[in-house]
This record gives structure tokens, sequence and C-alpha cells, in this order.
């Protein structure tokens, strides 16, 4: 199966539906463009095979490689990482031709799983459900890891192109399990394949997985326009980072990951914020938080998104946003929320008077917008 990269961005949405309308989608796989450049470049392999062994004739000649390289770059945009690197293959043009694409789509889901899971289980139990060694369970994804350190060393190497986009994405387990089974965590080797990656100036951050942030002050940051953080772990000072470190940045997306020593979101360039709150990293915590104050006075569309379980604490509000005209504020789930899983009360932990107080603070700030769209607000 064909695997291309498909660039969008999970925003909240915002759109109602009306009961009975929805309709069944199809889940097929659909080809789509990026799937047919993807097929045309392996042709290419097979025609230059053709002509290799004499046969083909001129319908066997390489009439990709003819394009400029502006064209062909727009190509490898499309394509994930190891496909790139895999387009060396097809004749001498092609052959460093990677070094300089603008786009690193790093996915681990390229590689196979090295996870030896036990027959009939087909997703990764939460550890205290473990009754064998961890080791019985994983294996260290030694590949991808040898594939990204090579990767990430020859493209963040002097003289070349910076890129446009960066995208590294891991499974929860990749990080998560090879940390239990010896005790020294991947968490380090992660973060400098992000701090790697910034040696490479890229316009656009898109990280996922837990992977600990670095500090966002390197000179890679100066052309960060668009960061993208999914299930990461903040860096401690983050939100001095990104008041001080991301001059010219203006889109910010967070969701799925842990905001707890978040206290504020500053930036003097933001333009476009998007907080979904809901997380799966608050497991190995009691509770989490989500109280911090917007300072961004560019700021032009906020999309916030607040899920209560185990939740300790919310005081969202923004403070200094006179520029805002559009604001979507979502609740996932109701306060009062008992629920019995995995053997622990998720509920939302804040008193009933202090949560009121908190919502009418957090709508009073968003008063002067143009559009409000409030989803949930009716069953409180």
């Amino acid at each position: 199966m064909v695997t291309a990269c498909v660039c969008s961005k999970n925003r909240i949405q915002t759109k109602p539906c009306r009961t009975g309308s929805i309709k069944k989608r199809d889940t097929r796989a659909k080809p789509n463009v990026h799937d047919w450049i993807y097929i045309c470049i392996i042709m290419q392999v097979s025609r230059k095979a053709k002509v290799a062994d004499g046969g083909g004739g001129a319908g066997g000649r390489e009439r990709l490689s003819q394009l400029p390289d502006c064209l062909l770059h727009i190509i490898l945009s499309h394509l994930k990482a190891r496909q790139v690197v895999q387009t060396c293959v097809l004749s001498r043009r092609w052959q460093k031709l990677w070094l300089t694409s603008l786009c690193l789509d790093i996915d681990s889901k390229e590689f196979p799983q090295h996870a030896a899971l036990p027959p009939g289980l087909h997703q990764v139990p939460h550890p205290a459900a473990f009754g064998q060694p961890l080791s019985v369970y994983y294996a260290p994804p030694y590949e991808f890891e040898d594939f990204v350190d090579c990767l990430l060393v020859h493209r963040s190497a002097g003289g070349r192109p910076p890129l446009d986009t960066l995208r590294l994405s891991i499974p929860p387990w990749w990080t998560f399990a090879p940390r239990l089974l010896s005790g020294l965590s991947n968490e380090i080797k992660h973060t400098a394949w992000v701090r790697r990656g910034l040696k490479c100036t890229p316009a656009a951050l898109d990280v996922s997985g837990y992977i600990k942030l670095p500090a966002l002050t390197s000179p890679g940051t100066d052309r960060l326009t668009k960061l993208r953080l999914h299930r990461v772990i903040l860096h401690p000072l983050f939100a001095e980072h990104l008041n001080s470190g991301l001059p010219v940045l203006e889109d910010l997306e967070i969701s799925r990951t842990d905001l707890s020593g978040l206290s504020t979101i500053a930036s003097g360039t933001l333009k476009h914020l998007v907080v979904d709150s809901a997380s799966d990293i608050t497991m190995v915590k009691e509770y989490g938080s989500l109280a911090f104050r917007i300072v961004a006075p560019r700021l032009v569309s906020l999309h916030l998104a607040v899920q209560f379980r185990r939740l300790g604490l919310f005081g969202v509000i923004v403070q200094d946003a006179p520029r805002l005209v559009r604001a979507s504020i979502r609740l996932v789930d109701k306060p009062e929320l008992r629920q019995r899983q995995g053997g622990y009360y998720y509920y939302y932990a804040q008193d009933d008077r202090a949560l009121v107080k908190s919502l009418r603070d957090l709508l009073g700030s968003v008063s002067h917008v143009r559009t409000l769209e409030l989803y949930g607000f009716h069953d409180m």
C-alpha cells in the first residue's frame, strides 16, 4: 500500500450537526494525487531498469528527471522521509536531491513495528496490566532510530537550504516502553532529533509523540511561523521561550498535551491559537490543570477545547487580544462526570462555584469578538 503525506491540520470541529442528518462515510482508502505521484516515481525505476536491459525503447526514457529542480522539490515535499531517501536510486541526478528536499516528514509508521505483542493483543495495554516482564512485549525499533539519526545528520550539514516543513511523528508507546525496559529514557535521543531538526531552520514544525520538547531558543527558530505540538512534553520554560525565542511565530496548535505547568501564552506575533486539552498523559498524574493567560495583541482566532476528565483546576482567560475576531470554545465532557475507567475515577475536582466563575471570566474576556461559537454549555 502506497503511503502518502497529506498536509492537513487537526483543528477543532466547530460546525454543529443535526440529529439524524449524519451520513455514513466511506472509510475505504481512496487514491489521491500524492499516491499517483509516488507511483510515477516508482515507475521511473522500472523504466530505467528496462533501458538498462536494452528494452523499453523510447518509451523507457526517463521523463521525470527532466523536470526542473523546483518541480522535483514539490514532488518530494508530498512524500514521507523514507520515500524521499529511496528516490536516490532513480538516476545520478536524484542521488543527492533528497539532501535538498524542502519537507521532511519523518513517520515511524513507515517502518515495521518491532513490538512482539502476545497473540490476540492488538493494542498496547496500560503498564499496570502487564503480568510478565515488558521485554516479552517490546523490542527497541533500532531501524527507525538509525534512519532518523543518519537522515538528520546529513540534512543539517552546512550548505543545505532551510526546510519549509519538519514533521516528526512517533507512536506513544515507542518512547514509553523502552524507558520502562531499561530505565534509560529514550527521551534524550528524541529531544536531540528535534534539536538537530531545528538546525535546518524550518518554517513549520510539527511534533507528535511523547517527546520532551527542547528549548526553543536556538538560532534555528528564527524562521518558525507554524508550530504544532501533539502529545509532547513541554519544556519547563516553554512559556518564556514562546514569548522571546520565536520572533515570527503566527500559528500555534497544542493538543493532547499536559499543560499543568503552563501559566501564560504570550506572543507579540501570534495570530492563530488552537488548544485542545484532551490529554492521556495525565494517567501518570493524579490531576492536571488548565489555567493560563493569553497575551497576544495580534491574535485573530482562538479555538479552545476543554476536557474535564481528571482536570483539577480550570482558569483560562484572554487578557490581551484586542484584534481577536473569532473564538470557539468547546466543552468536550461535563464537569460532573463520574465514570469509572481502568480502576481509576476520572472526575473534575474543582469546586462548582469556582468553575462557574472561571467560565464566566473566560466568556467575558472574549465578549468583544465578532464571532463566538460555544459548544457543550447547554449540558452544564
